[in-house]
């Protein structure tokens, strides 16, 4: 059947189905952690529903948390011929920071993402070894392997740290962007500043964080 100007009911059809709909009200997260990626990703359009968007931890009043670890000689490592990368420091921070939070996360599901399947699979064998951490509800992924998940309290270990400011592809904004609306109540980043924010999202991810969130340093749990 044609509809005029040579065009089908199929072609019609097909147009719908191609027009980009943008749903705009979000159920998962408190409105600290989608304030980053709505601002650049969405064009600040996204909305929280009323039932999120003050969604915290009990006693908590810091949903959004940067660890900075620049200066702490926390240098990515990559073992043998591997094309990944891992960081040892990275993991013993957010070692500390569980701990010294252990009562407030008690009986919260916890999230550690990375990139970078090295350290995926480097702290997946330490929690295996520790007996505290291995007993609570973690889940360690890559940004792949937690898309489309949630968790209560999200870590992203971001790994890289180098005098030549090289991420790789930490520039890849799409996926920064699923790592950091993971989380439900809290989410804690820990980064190098160093070497990430020479590229202009981190530059800005940190801006962000310091005025509508909670700039930290790795210093202040370096305890091991």
């Amino acid at each position: 059947m044609k509809l005029g100007f040579d065009r089908t009911i199929l072609d019609t059809l097909s147009d719908k189905i191609n027009e980009c709909i943008l749903l705009d009200t979000q159920y998962r997260m408190h409105g600290s952690i989608m304030s980053f990626s709505n601002l650049r990703f969405y064009k600040s359009k996204l909305l929280s529903d009323s039932g999120v968007v003050y969604r915290s931890l009990r006693n908590d009043t810091l949903p959004l948390v940067f660890i900075d670890t620049a200066g702490c000689g926390f240098d990515e490592l990559s073992p043998g011929d591997s094309r990944s990368y891992l960081n040892e420091g990275e993991y013993n921070i957010i070692r500390e920071h569980i701990l010294l939070h252990i009562e407030k996360f008690a009986g919260c599901t916890i999230g550690i993402i990375s990139p970078y399947k090295d350290q995926v699979r480097y702290i997946r064998q330490q929690i295996v070894d520790d007996i505290v951490l291995n007993s609570l509800d973690i889940e360690v992924n890559s940004i792949d392997g937690f898309q489309g998940q949630e968790k209560e309290i999200i870590y992203i270990s971001l790994v890289r740290c180098n005098d030549i400011g090289d991420i790789g592809f930490l520039k890849d904004e799409r996926r920064l962007n699923v790592a950091m609306t993971r989380a439900q109540k809290k989410l804690i980043i820990l980064g190098d500043s160093a070497t990430i924010a020479q590229h202009e999202i981190y530059a800005s991810l940190i801006a962000h964080v310091e005025t509508q969130g909670h700039y930290d340093s790795a210093w202040n749990y370096m305890n091991y």
